[in-house]
């Protein structure tokens, strides 16, 4: 039975996640004119309803098309190479169920000049820390992201002088966020890999709030010593030159776009 005669079979009703201005089109990804997708089929017709596009139609070939390679990709398993919280409500906000498996590596014995290839590096050697434990069909993606500011190398600190330094020299250059993802298909063992930045721009952050956060301690979990997302951060974020999910870590158009590649064939 093909994939086409298993979903009209089915009594199924499935809504697609928003996934607007995503320019990729293909497998477990959305076309742009779509802020959303509501499928319906019987056993009987196949009903479908969704916001027209511009012209005011509907491509119903396409449509179905679609709902074949996602039901294709539905039964291929998803695993999360990382054990960062904000990485998993990245992916669970692209609307993918997964599973998360942590690589146990040593991020800082692999070492580049070329700090762009460097989150790449890591997340490479995630990824072949991890592929000969997974036995089932499934896509891997690991990913890493380091920051990069007036050309020096930000990690995750190691002191609190470290986290203080890299607090303190923020304000009058952005700093660079650089993320690195590689996804690895374990069935026809495809591999895609890239990389993608943004730029922060930050205003001078306090003294005093700087030493709360370091008495907090989440800033030696975060590459630069911040993350757009800590409340205490946020007030002095100017503002973002990129996309938000690459400076949270996981780049969305990247990596939908290296999903669908080891997908296909």
């Amino acid at each position: 039975m093909t994939a086409t005669d298993r979903i009209m079979k089915e009594r199924t009703i499935l809504t697609l996640p928003r996934q607007s201005d995503d320019p990729v089109y293909g497998r477990m990804v959305y076309q742009r004119i779509w802020m959303s997708t509501v499928l319906r089929l019987t056993s009987a017709d196949c009903a479908l309803t969704m916001p027209a596009g511009p012209s005011g139609s509907v491509n119903l070939s396409f449509a179905l098309f679609f709902l074949v390679n996602l039901w294709e990709n539905i039964a291929m398993k998803i695993i999360l190479g990382s054990g960062s919280p904000r990485r998993q409500e990245i992916l669970k906000n692209w609307g993918y169920n997964f599973d998360v498996r942590i690589p146990q590596i040593d991020e800082r014995s692999i070492r580049s000049d070329d700090f762009k290839s460097l989150p790449v590096l890591i997340a490479r050697s995630k990824s072949e820390n991890l592929r000969e434990k997974i036995t089932e069909p499934a896509i891997l993606i690991t990913c890493d992201t380091v920051v990069v500011h007036d050309g020096k190398l930000y990690e995750k600190p190691l002191s609190d002088d470290e986290a203080r330094s890299f607090l303190l020299s923020y304000g009058s250059t952005p700093a660079e966020v650089i993320s690195g993802v590689v996804v690895m298909n374990t069935e026809n063992k495809k591999i895609a890999e890239g990389v993608d930045s943004a730029k922060v721009y930050f205003l001078k952050i306090p003294l005093s709030l700087i030493e709360e956060m370091i008495l907090l301690g989440k800033v030696f979990d975060w590459a630069g010593a911040f993350h757009p997302a800590d409340p205490a951060i946020k007030p002095y974020i100017a503002y973002i030159e990129g996309e938000k999910d690459t400076v949270m870590g996981l780049p969305g158009f990247l990596t939908r776009r290296l999903i669908d590649e080891v997908s296909n064939g």
